[in-house]
C-alpha cells in the first residue's frame, strides 16, 4: 500500500465516529449501547492510529533501552568486578601492614642494637687511646722532669764549682794555668 493510501484510509476511520455521532442527534437521541459501541470505535481507530504510528519507533526505542540496560548491566558487572578485586588488594595490604609493621619494629630493634654495639665498642677504643696517650704523657712528664732535675743539678754543681774555685783559685794559679796552656799550644805545633 502507498502512503497516500493509508493516510486517505486514517482519515476516514478517524472521521467515522464523528459521521456516526452526527446522524444520531436528530431522532431525538441515540439508545446508550449504540454511545458505547461508538466510543469502543472510537477508542480502537485512537489505538489502531497508535499502533501504526509508533510501530517502527516503539520497538526500536525498546530495543536501544534493552542495549543500554545490558551495556550498564555489564558495566555495572565489570565494575562490581573491579571493586572486589580493589577490596582483596586492600585486604591483603592491610594484612601484610601488620606483617610489616612487626618487621619495621624488629628492624628498628637490630638496628638499635648495633649501633648500641658500635657505641660501647667506639667508647672502648676512645678509652684505650686516652690511656695510651695519658702513658705517654706521664711519661714524657717524668723524663722532663728528670731532665729539669738533671739541669738543676748541673747548674747548682756549677755554681758551687765556681764558688770553690774563686775561693781557691788564687792570681798566681792563674797566670800558671795560662802559662801551661800556652805551653801546650805551642807543644802542638
Amino acid at each position: 500500500m502507498s502512503k497516500a493510501v493509508k493516510t486517505l484510509l486514517a482519515v476516514a476511520l478517524l472521521s467515522l465516529p464523528a459521521l456516526a455521532l452526527a446522524s444520531g442527534g436528530e431522532a431525538g437521541g441515540a439508545s446508550p449501547w449504540m454511545d458505547l459501541i461508538l466510543k469502543f470505535v472510537n477508542f480502537a481507530i485512537l489505538v489502531a492510529v497508535f499502533i501504526y504510528v509508533l510501530r517502527k519507533p516503539i520497538p526500536q526505542a525498546l530495543s536501544e533501552r534493552r542495549e543500554n540496560i545490558a551495556k550498564e548491566l555489564a558495566e555495572a558487572k565489570k565494575a562490581k568486578e573491579e571493586a572486589e578485586a580493589k577490596l582483596a588488594e586492600f585486604k591483603a595490604k592491610v594484612a601484610n601492614l601488620e606483617e610489616e609493621a612487626v618487621k619495621i619494629r624488629e628492624d628498628f630493634k637490630a638496628e638499635g642494637e648495633r649501633q648500641k654495639e658500635r657505641i660501647i665498642e667506639q667508647a672502648k677504643k676512645s678509652a684505650e687511646t686516652i690511656r695510651a696517650n695519658a702513658a705517654k704523657v706521664g711519661e714524657r712528664e717524668s723524663k722532663m722532669a728528670a731532665e729539669k732535675l738533671k739541669n738543676e743539678a748541673v747548674a747548682q754543681a756549677l755554681t758551687l764549682a765556681k764558688e770553690l774555685l774563686a775561693k781557691s783559685y788564687g792570681d798566681d794559679d792563674q797566670a800558671r794555668a795560662i802559662e801551661q796552656a800556652i805551653d801546650k799550644i805551642e807543644g802542638l805545633h
